[in-house]
């Protein structure tokens, strides 16, 4: 009888042995949590999310390029998991769910989020401040490198880092059977715009700001929801509004800004090489959109010439809007500069980091 209680109890512990072994085989098998130490042979895999499609420019030329260069100077040790088009979370909700980790890395359109980004998002929207994506591109990330408290206000403070950024060519305006000449002919007419300092702008010129999401722009101007769009040229081609668009004019008021962030922990859970990498890879990214998205929208542009009435500014009618733009720059500073949201000051460095790329 001893013998066999005996015999069980071994038998028991070679089960609970076996058992152990299996678990921790298993578990050796897993991906690595990337907020873990970045050192070993395993790669680290990280979830990268953005709100277009794999068919967008942002993706062709920025995120995929992006995703492809720090594979590439790392040797295979990072990997990402992508997942386009709102699959991990809303645009609306992006800077939270990259803060909270559901998402590693994100492609973010600020302009979501203007009390968590106060200064990016009143510069990206000044009217008449740039007149190029590449020339806000990189006016923008030089000031940000030079600039640490932009840095730790607009990203830092949210738990996310910039590893690189894209603006949008110069926001034009475009309708359907109505020609806009002079300002005054604003007047009255409800415009898509972007929100925030847009809106005021727009306002005060006697129009009507109104908030219309992406897919629902073709069937906003096509039935008459609103007058006229406030947006660069490439959206006009992705959601089939150039279809319906009937009139352009080129007074360059405003701009739109994405940043490629990464969760803050994650961050400074990678070891030195891979961080390298990453800064590496974004500085390409970043140099290289600009031009890229003013050589598209410049063809969508000239591609209209011949199908649509692109009206042709005299000097004086183009001196007009621009100094009715530098006229609101100048109410809105003055209004808003404070002690702790200095955007005089901000808007300055960011006007003298633009002049190196006109």
């Amino acid at each position: 009888m001893i013998k066999l209680k005996s015999l069980f109890i071994f038998l028991m512990f070679i089960a609970i042995i076996s058992l152990v072994g299996c678990n921790s085989s298993s578990s050796s098998t897993d991906s690595k949590d990337p907020e873990q130490a970045s050192e070993g042979d395993e790669p680290i895999t990280l979830k990268v999310a953005t709100f277009f499609p794999e068919t967008s420019n942002t993706h062709t030329n920025f995120v995929n390029p992006w995703m492809e260069k720090v594979e590439e100077l790392t040797e295979g040790k990072v990997k990402f998991d992508y997942y386009p088009s709102e699959q991990l979370g809303k645009t609306a909700d992006m800077l939270g769910l990259t803060k909270d980790n559901v998402m590693n890395i994100a492609m973010l359109p600020t302009i979501y989020f203007n009390s968590e980004m106060p200064i990016s998002n009143s510069l990206q929207n000044m009217p008449g401040v740039a007149q190029s994506a590449k020339q806000a591109t990189m006016g923008y990330w030089d000031l940000l490198q030079s600039n640490p408290e932009i840095l730790e206000k607009d990203y830092l403070n949210n738990g996310v880092r910039p590893l690189g950024i894209l603006f949008s060519s110069p926001y034009e305006i475009w309708s359907k059977d109505i020609e806009i000449r002079d300002p005054e002919d604003l007047r009255g007419l409800k415009i898509k715009t972007a929100g925030g300092i847009t809106n005021e702008f727009f306002q005060s010129l006697g129009a009507v700001p109104v908030t219309v999401a992406f897919p629902e722009m073709y069937e906003a101007l096509d039935k008459g929801v609103v007058d006229a769009l406030s947006i660069d040229a490439l959206p006009l081609r992705t959601s089939g509004v150039e279809e319906v668009v009937t009139h352009g004019v080129f007074p360059h008021w405003g701009t739109s800004l994405q940043s490629l962030i990464i969760n803050e922990q994650v961050w400074n859970s990678l070891s030195p090489d891979i961080q390298e990498a990453m800064i590496q890879a974004g500085q390409e990214v970043t140099e290289a959109i600009g031009p890229i998205y003013d050589d598209v929208s410049n063809e969508i542009i000239d591609g209209f010439m011949d199908t649509k009435t692109m009206v042709e500014l005299t000097e004086e009618e183009q001196k007009k809007w621009t100094e009715i733009g530098e006229g609101f720059q100048q109410k809105w500073v003055e209004e808003n500069h404070t002690e702790d949201f200095p955007i005089k000051d901000y808007l300055e460095k960011y006007k003298e980091s633009l002049s190196k790329y006109k």
